[in-house]
């Protein structure tokens, strides 16, 4: 095709391609014209540009009038990209290989096109030429993307049903707000200033009195986090190599980061001496409150530990955390091994040989025992929950002069420091915890 200046017109001593979209395809994609800048003050230049987005227009518009969907034109684009890799080549458009490509690079498309029979083959036509469009993908369509192609092998080995169901719904809560404040816009369209809308939200939440909206500068931290990453990589497989992620450098500086207290040695030596004050908690939810008190485990490794993993017969007790196919841990640090000492030696015991029904169900345990204890009064202050447990374990060992080292170690913390031995021995570290165990009586396991 080359027809003097047609579908072309000039801005700012720019030329553009300009042309009207088929009636009845305006509603499918949503716009009157299709609008491209043709990068060029050069007229014939222009007008090479022209054609081959022209000729693009036709196949996907043909293609769309006799029933090609957008869904299945999304598909022929991901089709002609895995093509393109085949054939060791980048996808480009057509616009930036007529842009950008020097000789030697066209010559080489040319080349492979003359190879075989390949020049008939619409897929590896458009794989060498570009001549397909990128689809267009709205904000709200990029997490269904992102979990199905770019993220799908990671997550499928990763994460247990429990952890998806959160990462799932972190990332769909940092989408929908986008969505409510900016609208659910295309992802190419998504520019500085939509952020700095976003940021501007949460600043506004975050300085509100009304707790009904306030947020803390973590939590917006994390869903401007969110969207940032979405869209990077979005723009690996999408977009292209220069892309500018609107997100970049916004975040609050988090100055106020709430942390639980501890819970005081006496409420523990209570708890765990008087059968009384947990016996309308089920027996399954006591036994992993028993296993976080000496192990300073948190409660969803505990609700995730297999039975091999548990070693009540080792000369010196001790429990394994460790990832697997379907389960990841919080961080890298916390792979590691805990000796058993104690009411949770006894309460490991009774996980291996009896199970636990909330294995797999962390947030369910949570949820139980936490109401069930603060409906009872039992903790000292609202601020505490039974995570404090694990604080309340780092304390104990700091008081007994543990080094710090160990007592990362122990709890699965991560510190890059740390370059050198595993800190120390299973029986070095079983004389620490044996040294700071509660007594217990075993009347709170019954039930």
């Amino acid at each position: 095709m080359s027809d003097g200046d047609k579908y072309i017109i000039k801005r700012n001593k720019i030329y553009w391609y300009q042309r009207k979209i088929p009636t009845k395809l305006q509603a499918i994609l949503e716009k009157q014209f299709h609008r491209q800048s043709l990068k060029t003050q050069d007229i014939s230049l222009a007008q090479k540009r022209r054609d081959i987005i022209a000729s693009a227009d036709d196949d996907y518009w043909h293609g769309l009038m006799n029933g090609c969907d957008p869904v299945s034109a999304n598909k022929a684009y991901d089709k002609i990209l895995a093509r393109a890799q085949a054939l060791n080549i980048y996808y480009h458009s057509a616009d930036r290989i007529a842009d950008d490509f020097s000789d030697k690079d066209l010559l080489h498309r040319i080349e492979i096109l003359g190879q075989g029979d390949l020049v008939n083959s619409p897929i590896v036509f458009s794989a060498v030429t570009g001549s397909t469009d990128k689809p267009r993908h709205r904000i709200s369509e990029v997490l269904t993307i992102y979990i199905d192609k770019i993220k799908a092998v990671e997550l499928k080995e990763n994460y247990n049903e429990q952890q998806l169901r959160h990462w799932k719904s972190s990332r769909n809560r940092a989408v929908q707000t986008f969505i409510e404040i900016c609208g659910d816009i295309g992802v190419d369209e998504i520019e500085r200033h939509h952020a700095r809308r976003i940021y501007e939200h949460f600043r506004e939440r975050i300085l509100s009195k009304d707790k009904a909206i306030k947020i803390s500068a973590g939590a917006a931290n994390r869903q401007i986090g969110d969207l940032h990453v979405l869209l990077n990589e979005y723009a690996k497989f999408y977009l292209n190599d220069d892309y500018l992620n609107p997100f970049r450098g916004l975040r609050f500086k988090d100055l106020k980061r709430i942390s639980r207290p501890p819970l005081p040695s006496d409420w523990i030596k209570e708890f765990v001496s008087t059968p009384a004050l947990t016996a309308g908690l089920n027996l399954d939810a006591r036994v992993i409150i028993w296993a976080m008190i000496e192990t300073g485990m948190r409660h969803i490794e505990i609700c995730n530990i297999l039975p091999e993993n548990i070693k009540i017969d080792a000369d010196i007790p001790h429990v394994v955390i460790e990832p697997r196919e379907g389960y990841r841990l919080k961080t890298y640090g916390s792979e590691r091994v805990v000796p058993l000492v104690g009411v949770s030696l006894r309460a490991f015991g009774h996980i291996k040989q009896n199970g636990n029904r909330y294995t797999g169900k962390s947030d369910y345990f949570s949820a139980t025992a936490n109401k069930f204890l603060r409906y009872n009064k039992l903790f000292p202050t609202d601020a505490h929950k039974l995570y404090s447990l694990r604080h309340s374990f780092k304390d104990r060992l700091i008081e007994h002069g543990v080094n710090e080292e160990v007592i990362d170690l122990l709890m699965g913390h991560t510190k890059k420091s740390y370059k050198y031995g595993d800190g120390g021995s299973l029986e070095y570290k079983a004389k620490f915890l044996n040294a700071i165990k509660y007594e217990f009586d075993v009347e709170i396991f019954n039930g």
